[in-house]
């Protein structure tokens, strides 16, 4: 008796899903610790214009690459906005890595994980930093008495903020409720 398919390769492909999700997770909780001047408060939903405003808290270095890490619903806005760049205007190279647009020089990538438009990251090279002691390693092991296979995958790492100046939050401000 076999399974259909490749059921012990799904379930490894699926730890190994989990995993780079936790990963994703953690960097998204090391950007929301941004604070202080690298921090541009929205009065509504991120707009060009915040953008536009944002990006002067780089100084003198705000050229270079730069990447716009949105909700789906902010990107909604944005491809709106005249300043708007489509992917089909900028380079196969971009849209290999996941970007859908380009807004005032930074490239727009859209995660679901940021699932309220109430924070946007514009994040430089260098501001982030991962290493892995070890990447994904699986194992698995057969009971023969109970006929069952018991999987276990772990990765060592470590992610953090490494240069605090090359990342900008973007933060939708609550002001009066207007009761």
């Amino acid at each position: 008796m076999s399974g259909y398919g490749d059921p012990l390769g799904e379930a490894v492909k699926q730890i190994q899903i989990a995993i780079a999700s936790k990963i994703d997770n953690d960097i998204l909780a090391i950007l929301s610790s941004i604070g202080g001047n690298m921090t541009h408060p929205c009065t509504s939903r991120v707009t060009a214009d915040d953008i536009a405003d944002a990006l002067v808290k780089f100084g003198e270095d705000i050229e270079g690459e730069k990447v716009l890490l949105c909700s789906p619903e902010t990107y909604a806005g944005l491809r709106k906005a005249d300043e708007w760049c489509p992917a089909s205007e900028i380079a196969a190279q971009l849209i290999i890595r996941g970007a859908v647009g380009m807004i005032h020089g930074c490239q727009v990538v859209i995660s679901n994980k940021l699932s309220a438009p109430k924070t946007a990251y514009i994040v430089k090279p260098g501001a982030l930093a991962l290493y892995m002691k070890r990447d994904i390693l699986v194992e698995t092991d057969r009971d023969i008495i109970n006929k069952s296979t018991v999987i276990t995958a772990d990765k060592h790492f470590v992610g953090y903020l490494y240069d605090a100046s090359k990342a900008i939050k973007l933060t939708e401000t609550v002001t009066g409720t207007g009761d």
